[in-house]
């Protein structure tokens, strides 16, 4: 069926300004292609429902975040994947099953050195040991960032929040060395540096500290004067939130921004309680 949507029409390249002669592909699709992600996405729809069938029928066990919440047993973004499942070597032979027929059947293959296997700290040695080797991938104590965001959390939102003010700052530190005008500051502010936490504050209630973190950054950043540190704060950066109606210049309170955010993502579960997803 997708060989038919590239075999059956014709291209045509065009030299200065006229089209070419006609000819119709033969070699399939490469990466690239606008056809790609369509096929990924329904050779990725396998996976997914074949382990939704095993946890429907009592082979395969997810995890589950509270005692009444829905079981979680994966989650897929793009070529991403994290499987949720109990620390037993049934699971983990049933998983191993599924991602092999899922490779055999597709032509994909696991890279196993890209993957970590990470364990609750109740799983004894003997059983990691186990499940290791029936997976065929080392345990990790870090299992790494998924989406942007830290897999494992301490005590501290603001320490595990700490990383979205020091990228900021970093893009910030980058536009200090080139000349801009308030104009191409506005831009940058508006288009980059503020749309670095957007998905976490779709996650997250962030704390005060962080959020008056990067408004200090960017104030910083909107006042400065080249590569010099000394510059005068004229208006509260409060004022600069507001709209250029209020005489404002209409930047982000993130505050108030992390707070609709989140509310958007509770109506959203409200209205649909089954959904595992975090921005529409």
């Amino acid at each position: 069926m997708v060989m038919r949507c590239v075999s059956t029409v014709s291209f045509s390249v065009s030299i200065n300004g006229k089209p070419g002669s006609a000819f119709i592909s033969s070699c399939g699709l490469r990466q690239g292609d606008p056809l790609s992600p369509y096929l990924f996405i329904l050779i990725s729809e396998v996976i997914s429902r074949n382990v939704d069938d095993a946890v429907r029928r009592g082979c395969l066990h997810g995890v589950r975040l509270c005692r009444n919440g829905p079981t979680i047993s994966h989650l897929l973004f793009a070529d991403d994947s994290l499987f949720f499942i109990r620390a037993t070597t049934q699971n983990c032979n049933v998983l191993k099953k599924i991602v092999g027929d899922y490779c055999l059947a597709s032509g994909q293959m696991l890279n196993v050195d890209k993957s970590s296997l990470f364990l609750s700290p109740n799983v004894s040695d003997t059983l990691a040991g186990e499940i290791s080797t029936t997976l065929g991938v080392s345990p990790t104590l870090d299992p790494g960032t998924y989406l942007g965001l830290p897999s494992i959390w301490g005590r501290s939102k603001t320490a595990a929040l700490n990383y979205i003010v020091d990228r900021i700052q970093k893009k910030v530190q980058g536009w200090k060395s080139k000349f801009l005008n308030l104009d191409g500051k506005e831009v940058l502010i508006k288009a980059v540096a503020l749309a670095v936490p957007t998905y976490p504050m779709s996650c997250f209630k962030f704390p005060s500290t962080i959020c008056k973190q990067i408004n200090g950054v960017l104030s910083k950043f909107w006042w400065s004067n080249g590569d010099s540190n000394a510059h005068i704060h004229w208006k509260m950066w409060e004022v600069l939130c507001l709209s250029k109606a209020e005489g404002g210049l209409g930047f982000r309170e993130l505050e108030n921004f992390n707070l609709s955010i989140l509310a958007k993502q509770c109506w959203r579960i409200w209205n649909n309680p089954d959904s595992f997803g975090c921005v529409s």
